[in-house]
């Protein structure tokens, strides 16, 4: 009976493997990886070269065969486990370059720890910031942190404080945030963020920072004090730094009007934000714009083609919005014009609005404008566009465990509890 078993096999060998190489060579993933998997379950296994090297061709090919590819990658990870050592920072890599890899990413990494954290620190740090990145570009917070938690003990924070201060600026609970700031190292983004952070939630830790501060104080340093200062509320020092702010680039001449804002001057900031070219004046047209809603302010906007400071626009128009299906239709009238397509949109909400904003989101800018209308709906209580909501986040990327974490947090009334039995 071995003998048959053995005679089979090498019969199957001999028709598999050059049809394996063939399609692999031509870049043919989906069917290569078919007859890879095929032949497997059939009692012959291929050679894990053959699955190495599918993987390898596989990250290296073009981003508009992404989807079927990274599919493919992670089914034939799961049956040559023994090749994820040597592919997979690779695989990371390649799963971060694309705006949807945040489910292949997550699922790989938190699946495979075990072989990634033996890699050595140079190939960990790499597969952290891939992680980190993904995810960040997809607004998941819960996801990245859960990732550096487990890793932050391998990884020099340094060579990611970039990816996490935008983890920690999308991310919903203060409190994690606390408890992860004081185990960083120090590096530009990390001190301009936690200068910030601090001056609302820890003022000793603030002024710690403060005294250990390099003078003479750069310009950049200047224009992060003053926006710790206005953040936590220290009229006094605000005010003894302002003169040396200039109005010559887009932060300054932001933090110039919010602090005319906060000082009761508001017409005054209008008027800087109009004389102000439209490329300087962005930032602080949009602070006006957060604190009067005039929608005069977009007027100029169409001179900012493709700038990202419209995609804070976008989420401020959705955010604004006081009644809350009119927010979700709000956000469908400001893609109308891009390649998004939400849910059940055109039936549930009908005719969106012209909005008078043409922009493109980026996946993380989506997110947080779906975030938002959650939040809304769980306040009160409107489980039809609840419902909506996550069925965009899971569209996005995001598994059910990190979308109920995120809606349990802004759940102060136990609503979840019962409308998510239905």
């Amino acid at each position: 009976m071995r003998s048959v078993t053995r005679t089979i096999k090498r019969t199957l060998s001999v028709g598999v493997e050059p049809r394996l190489q063939s399609l692999i060579d031509r870049n043919q993933i989906p069917r290569a990886s078919a007859l890879l998997l095929q032949s497997k379950r059939s009692g012959y296994s291929p050679s894990p070269a053959h699955a190495l090297r599918l993987i390898q061709v596989a990250c290296a090919s073009s981003p508009r065969y992404f989807a079927k590819n990274a599919y493919c990658v992670l089914q034939v990870l799961q049956q040559y486990p023994e090749v994820k050592p040597a592919v997979a920072v690779q695989c990371l890599e390649y799963f971060a370059s694309h705006s949807v890899g945040n489910t292949y990413a997550n699922h790989l990494f938190f699946h495979s720890w075990g072989e990634i954290k033996s890699l050595g620190p140079e190939k960990v740090t790499l597969a952290v910031a891939s992680v980190l990145k993904v995810n960040a570009d997809n607004g998941n917070s819960i996801a990245a942190i859960k990732a550096w938690r487990l890793a932050k003990h391998l990884v020099d924070s340094t060579k990611v404080a970039a990816l996490l201060v935008r983890v920690f600026r999308c991310h919903h609970n203060d409190e994690e945030v606390h408890h992860e700031l004081p185990q960083l190292g120090n590096s530009p983004e990390l001190t301009s963020y936690m200068l910030s952070f601090y001056a609302r939630r820890d003022p000793a830790r603030f002024e710690s920072l403060v005294s250990a501060l390099e003078t003479p104080l750069s310009r950049s340093a200047r224009c992060d004090l003053l926006q710790a200062f206005i953040d936590g509320g220290d009229r006094a020092r605000a005010r003894a730094i302002i003169g040396s702010i200039g109005q010559t680039t887009p932060r300054e001449l932001d933090l110039t009007v919010k602090w005319l804002i906060w000082d009761g001057k508001t017409h005054q900031a209008r008027q800087l934000v109009q004389r102000t070219p439209i490329e300087v004046s962005k930032w602080g047209c949009l602070t006006l714009f957060k604190h009067t809603g005039n929608k005069d302010l977009l007027s100029q906007l169409h001179r900012l083609a493709g700038d990202p400071v419209l995609e804070q626009f976008a989420i401020e128009m959705v955010r604004s919005e006081t009644n809350l299906k009119e927010s979700i239709r709000c956000l469908i009238g400001i893609l109308r014009d891009s390649s998004w397509h939400l849910h059940q949109s055109n039936r549930l909400y009908q005719k969106p609005p012209r909005v008078g904003l043409r922009v493109r989101l980026a996946p993380a800018s989506l997110v947080h404008c779906i975030k938002t209308i959650a939040i809304k709906a769980v306040q009160r209580r409107d489980r039809e566009s609840l419902r909506w909501a996550i069925e965009e986040l899971r569209r996005s990327g995001w598994c059910l465990a990190s979308t109920l974490e995120f809606l349990h947090f802004h759940d102060h009334e136990g609503y979840l509890k019962t409308t998510l039995k239905h």
